[in-house]
Parts: C-alpha cells; structure tokens; sequence
C-alpha cells in the first residue's frame, strides 16, 4: 500500500512539474533589446539593458547595469518596462512613498520615452540585481535562461 501511495505521489509529482514547465513562455515581442541604452527621465543616467529576467501581467523585467557614475545608484539592477501607463503611475507612486522601506524594492529612477510605433514606454529602474527575485515568485512567468 505505501509503495503504491508513493508512485502515485512521484508520477502526480512528474506531471505538475511537466505541466509547469511547459507553461513558461517567452513573450510574444519584447520591451527592450539587449544592449539598448535607456536613460532616466530624472537621473539622466544611462543604463545598458540586459537580459530579460521575466514578465507578467503588468510588464518585462530586465537585468541592467548603470553606465554612468551614481554612487546612490547600484551598478547591477532590473529595469522593469511596461507599455501600461496606470500600473506605471501606482508603482512609481508607491516606490517613493516606501523608499528606504527594509522590505520594498527600492526604485532609483524613472523614463517614460516613445517607441518606434508611437506609442509610449514606461520604465522604472529598481532593486540591486542581486534582489530582483523578492518578489512573489509566482506572480509573474521567468523567461528561459539563454
């Protein structure tokens, strides 16, 4: 009986874990390219766009890395992009409302720019590289690593 309880549980096990992985998707067109250079509305830092680190609902986010000198700004951070101008607006709100906050992301910078299509971007630049997975892990599907 035990034996049979456990191959149930390690072939229920396989398929959630099949199933997961198929589910991860890679978006239909991407926000950002690699290596494009994006510049903050307020900072006019450049940072350097990295690899995509996941999306979701809401946006892609980003690695990046600062190019020009800020020490208040990490080297390493994400840079999340968002074509949604209101859950851009809330966000950015509530970085600054909970900035120096122990538990919050901090957010450094902000850009909003045109896209080629003529419809706006808009970029929060947040979070050390190193912390970009504090959030729910489950609130947003992880791009393949590449």
């Amino acid at each position: 009986a035990v034996s049979s309880m456990l191959r149930t549980m390690s072939t229920r096990l396989t398929q959630a874990t099949t199933r997961t992985r198929r589910s991860v998707r890679t978006p239909a067109t991407t926000l950002l390219a690699q290596d494009e250079i994006v510049r903050g509305s307020e900072s006019k830092i450049r940072y350097r766009v990295g690899r995509l680190l996941g999306f979701g609902g809401y946006g892609q986010v980003y690695l990046a890395r600062r190019l020009d000198h800020a020490s208040s700004i990490p080297e390493v951070l994400c840079i999340k992009a968002s074509p949604i101008m209101d859950g851009w607006l809330r966000e950015a709100y509530f970085g600054q409302l909970l900035q120096g906050h122990p538990r919050a992301i901090q957010i450094f910078d902000r850009f909003v720019r045109m896209r080629d299509d003529g419809r706006p971007l808009y970029g929060l630049a947040g979070a050390d590289g190193t912390a970009g997975d504090r959030g729910d892990p489950g609130s947003a599907r992880q791009a393949p690593s590449r």
